[in-house]
């Protein structure tokens, strides 16, 4: 109910700021589907055991929809692509103003196009260096529709989950290692110490 009061913005995605709601932004058209994809997936993650939950990211203050597997949390959402829409401009041949040539009549929009796509890690941006190599987005296209990709983004989730619980591991073993190394060193400073 909340994606279909929820206010379009310029492009004509609506997404939900109100608490509670699953991470879904698309075109008012798109918003039976989308919700369709999303109980599928909440119900194959429930169905292994994995819990599906809001949780409020602290740096934004929004809530995101994760799923709790491995010790983690891999936020997810779902989004509409967008496309540009060349429109005529109105010209109703008046002769006051700036002559515009044909080929400026006509101005670009950005539209939904009706696509829709899975991403881990929806409001992360990408354009960081350093990455996992996982992928992180599914969407519809020319091999097929996104409900028939599912499985595939459940092994990403899968993935993402792993190599999450992978880096929380080595950084607690580096920081042991660094703890362990800063006793002995105090050690041995201590002894230095006590010699002189």
């Amino acid at each position: 109910h909340a994606l279909e009061v929820a206010k379009m913005d310029e492009c004509g995605i609506v997404q939900p700021q109100a608490a509670g709601c699953l991470d879904v932004a698309v075109s008012k058209d798109s918003i039976r589907r989308a919700l369709l994809i999303m109980d599928a997936l909440i119900k194959t993650f429930e169905a292994r055991g994995y819990q599906v939950k809001l949780f409020r990211e602290d740096e934004k203050g929004m809530e995101q929809t994760v799923v709790e597997l491995m010790d983690t949390r891999v936020p997810f959402g779902i989004r509409e692509s967008l496309v540009e829409k060349k429109e005529e401009v109105d010209d109703s041949g008046a002769l006051e103003g700036r002559y515009v040539f044909h080929h400026s009549r006509f101005k670009e929009k950005t539209v939904p196009s009706g696509k829709l796509r899975l991403e881990i890690e929806p409001r992360r941006e990408w354009y960081c260096r350093f990455g996992d190599g996982l992928r992180r987005k599914w969407a519809d296209g020319k091999g097929g529709r996104l409900e028939d990709y599912l499985k595939g983004f459940l092994v990403g989730v899968i993935k993402k989950a792993t190599a999450i619980r992978d880096a929380k591991l080595a950084a607690e073993k580096r920081e042991r290692e660094r703890i362990k190394a800063a006793k002995q060193e105090a050690k041995r400073q201590a002894a230095r110490a006590a010699e002189q």
